[in-house]
This record gives structure tokens, C-alpha cells and sequence, in this order.
């Protein structure tokens, strides 16, 4: 198991979790095109991230990338900071910008064991 780790994105769970349904338990080919044509903000982050755990994997353990997939990717909630608007006749508005980080993990396809 390879991972990669990208901290403070500044962008909510949920919009993080659109993204990352795409390429659960894909191929590392299939994930890469997904992310190459998708067009949310979070899709850019995301790649690089995969890009850095495949280099993980080829630098430190001399794997193939042809034989990996991605196993498990976790999308944690971290501080978010609260803000103020004015608004108009005295009351204030609360803003909450959310950020979180990403841990992909890769590992090699395992053939199918019969029984």
C-alpha cells in the first residue's frame, strides 16, 4: 500500500467527494483520464496527488504502473475558519470556509484466487 497525502485544500468534504467517486477502485490509466476531463476545481488537486503516489510507488518500492489501482481514498475534515459579513440593519452574517485533506492509497492488482 502506497499513499499520498495532500493537506489544507481549501474546498468542503462534499465537493471533494464528487470528485473522488469517480475514481475509486479504478485503474491508474482510467483514474488519470477522469481527472484530466473533469471539470471542478477539486479534479486538478486531486490529480496531482495521484501523480505524487505513483511516483511514490515507482521511486520507493520499483513497482509498475500498468499493475496498480487505486485501493481507498480518504477525505478527512479539517479546521474551518469562521468569518463575518454585515449585512444590512445591524445583523451579521456567519461564513464558514471549510478545508480538508486527501490521503490516496494505491496498490498492486492482485489476480483473482480460485476456490
Amino acid at each position: 500500500m502506497i499513499k499520498a497525502i495532500s493537506d489544507k485544500i481549501n474546498s468542503s468534504i462534499f465537493k471533494i467527494r464528487i470528485v473522488s467517486n469517480l475514481i475509486k477502485n479504478e485503474n491508474i490509466e482510467n483514474a488519470l483520464n477522469q481527472l484530466e476531463f473533469c471539470k471542478k476545481k477539486v479534479s486538478r488537486i486531486m490529480k496531482n496527488t495521484l501523480k505524487s503516489a505513483i511516483a511514490n510507488a515507482q521511486n520507493n518500492y520499483n513497482l509498475d504502473i500498468d499493475k496498480l489501482y487505486i485501493k481507498k481514498i480518504i477525505i478527512n475534515k479539517k479546521k474551518s475558519l469562521k468569518r463575518s459579513m454585515i449585512r444590512a440593519r445591524g445583523k451579521i452574517d456567519k461564513i464558514t470556509k471549510y478545508f480538508s485533506n486527501i490521503v490516496i492509497i494505491i496498490d498492486k492488482i492482485k489476480k483473482w484466487d480460485k476456490k
